[in-house]
């Protein structure tokens, strides 16, 4: 029978391989009947592995035993310097470890890599190996480093073998050894994430501080990756939260460029400095800004970050997300900037109208504010002319570095459209949070500009939905009205505006003495226009102007609606300025 190679580009005959795999499989029989027709044993394949080394490898004993009568040349390489004893490391074999040893195999070699046997098992993890190793073999150094100068701890903790890690630990391994990239086993566990290697690495006291020849720290190195269990961990045990590396990167530099929310929102809440700047002279927000991440961006608006810092080109954060056209981005940094200038004007007042709300520079999509958004849109797109916009953002002090961010965003001739709506926006964003009264600031602001037509027409919603009124509706069925607290003086009535989800005809009761006096007498047509709603309440005076004679006379308030659904305007009169018979009315 012709014995032929394999397959082109191979070495091995027939014969040959088929007594490899022999080999393999631990069939001794085959091999045995091979042998017989004269098979070299000793034959090695295109990577120069024969078969002592597959036996070494599958840990088939009783095929390594038979070779052992015709192969003596246990040392014996193949092209990555791998030998009979290296690969039984490396696959966990200990009884084929032992057999090797006991017929004189060399156990202080290494490959071409310099992996020596402990190395192979620390590496894989093999702890009974390891055993062997260290307590029947002579002159083994724990401490020995292989071509990247790393020991066998280091192996351990970079590929998460945490029984070995355990094992070396107690045998004395030094932990604080550097690789030739001056990594730690502290460095080396963190790279990949190994969190319980990490643990019990910093548990040894090993210095949580070391840093490599690129002067990374184990943080740098969880926050790049965005492993936040091990950054917490090393949060926990005092890990220097602002350290740089060689490009002047923090571990926020690095959880920011890579997008890891949850690792940035650790560090901030670890009280970072948020304000370091890397070799581009940026900070993490503008890392965020360049690259239009929201996400990240609101968290470190929320918490007080520098706005005003540039970097290599001049750039603040807020010039950099205009750049780059992320646009939702830019009305969030104008909002915190408009924001903190007013936290600081108000710094120390007794009114703290934010405290305690969920604070957010994102756009908003709540459901109560929906019909002020829903004005300013109409305000902006079909009411102001072209730079009319620029007019009220100066009145509302928004300054010449908002307008510009504002203005880069270009979708066309009618761009000022999309500018206004965007600035009326952040204006109303500022109001709420201010607990302001946006009726009032959006009627000073048309006025200022010379739109006092608008003014006389427009009807804004404030943001602060604090009082519930209980009224009754005609049939006496409790209904809720929420009012928004929205203050304006139209011909000298003091006006109230609130929302309501549906059109209920309301009545207010006004105790008189001990008797009720129903409301709802007084205005028995609702469907009008605002202006026509004024004069129709001055017709009515007259009959206010009876009752307000009864000294007991206690005026809740007084409803009637405006023509919307929606909308409900009610008049209300101070205790200190009663409106009484002398009182004179429009």
């Amino acid at each position: 029978m012709e014995d032929d190679l394999v397959s082109e580009g191979d070495i091995l005959l027939c014969s040959e391989k088929e007594f490899h795999d022999a080999v393999k499989m631990n069939d001794t029989g085959k091999m045995q009947e091979l042998i017989k027709k004269g098979v070299n044993v000793k034959a090695k394949n295109k990577v120069d592995r024969k078969a002592l080394h597959w036996a070494a490898g599958a840990g088939t004993e009783q095929a390594l035993r038979l070779l052992l009568d015709h192969d003596t040349d246990v040392d014996e390489r193949d092209i990555f310097g791998m030998n009979a004893l290296l690969l039984a490391s490396w696959f966990g074999h200990l009884k084929i470890l032992q057999v090797l040893v006991s017929c004189g195999a060399k156990f202080n070699c290494e490959n071409k890599d310099g992996l020596s046997m402990l190395h192979c098992a620390a590496q894989r993890g093999h702890t009974r190996v390891l055993e062997f190793i260290m307590e029947d073999l002579e002159d083994v150094r724990l401490d020995r480093v292989d071509k990247s100068g790393k020991t066998a701890l280091h192996l351990a903790a970079e590929h998460g073998q945490l029984e070995v890690v355990e094992y070396l630990i107690g045998m004395g391994c030094s932990h604080g050894l550097k690789d030739k990239e001056e990594n730690t086993a502290m460095h080396l566990a963190a790279r990949p994430g190994h969190t319980e290697v990490l643990q019990r690495v910093v548990e040894t006291g090993a210095g949580i501080d070391e840093r490599n020849i690129k002067n990374m720290s184990g943080l740098h190195f969880v926050a790049r990756r965005g492993f936040d269990r091990e950054a917490g961990l090393l949060l926990e045990a005092g890990v220097d939260i602002n350290a740089v590396d060689n490009q002047q990167n923090t571990p926020l530099h690095m959880a920011v460029l890579n997008n890891h929310s949850q690792v940035v929102r650790l560090l901030i809440d670890a009280d970072c400095d948020l304000d370091m700047t890397d070799c581009r002279q940026q900070t993490a927000l503008h890392i965020a800004a360049e690259h239009g991440w929201q996400d990240l961006a609101e968290m470190m608006l929320i918490s007080g970050v520098n706005l005003t810092m540039t970097d290599k080109q001049g750039k603040t954060c807020l010039e950099v997300a205009a750049r780059g056209n992320h646009v939702i981005l830019v009305d969030m940094i104008i909002k915190a900037d408009r924001f903190y200038k007013w936290e600081k004007d108000h710094m120390g007042s007794d009114q703290d109208p934010w405290v305690g709300r969920p604070l957010s520079f994102k756009q908003d999509h709540q459901p109560e504010t929906q019909h002020l958004r829903s004005v300013v849109w109409s305000l902006a797109t079909r009411s102001l002319c072209r730079g009319e916009w620029k007019l009220l953002a100066q009145h509302w002090d928004f300054s010449d570095a908002h307008i510009r961010a504002i203005e880069q965003q270009w979708t066309g001739m009618k761009s000022f459209k999309e500018h206004g709506h965007r600035m009326l926006l952040i204006w109303l964003h500022g109001v709420g949070v201010a607990g302001e009264n946006p009726t009032k600031g959006l009627y000073e602001g048309l006025v200022e500009i010379g739109r006092t037509d608008l003014a006389g027409e427009i009807v804004i919603l404030s943001c602060d939905l604090s009082v519930s009124y209980w009224c009754h509706s005609l049939d006496d069925r409790p209904v809720t009205i929420i009012t928004l607290s929205t203050y304006g003086t139209i011909r000298g009535y003091e006006i109230k505006i609130a929302v309501v989800s549906t059109c209920v005809f309301v009545n207010i009761r006004m105790n008189v003495k001990n008797s009720a006096v129903k409301s709802s007498h007084l205005f028995s047509s609702y469907d009008l226009s605002f202006t026509g709603l004024v004069d129709k309440m001055a017709e009515h005076l007259f009959f206010l102007n009876i009752l307000l004679k009864e000294p007991c006379l206690q005026l809740l308030e007084w409803i009637t609606f405006l023509s919307a659904a929606t909308h409900i305007v009610y008049m209300t009169s101070h205790a200190q300025q009663p409106i009484g018979p002398n009182r004179k009315f429009p």
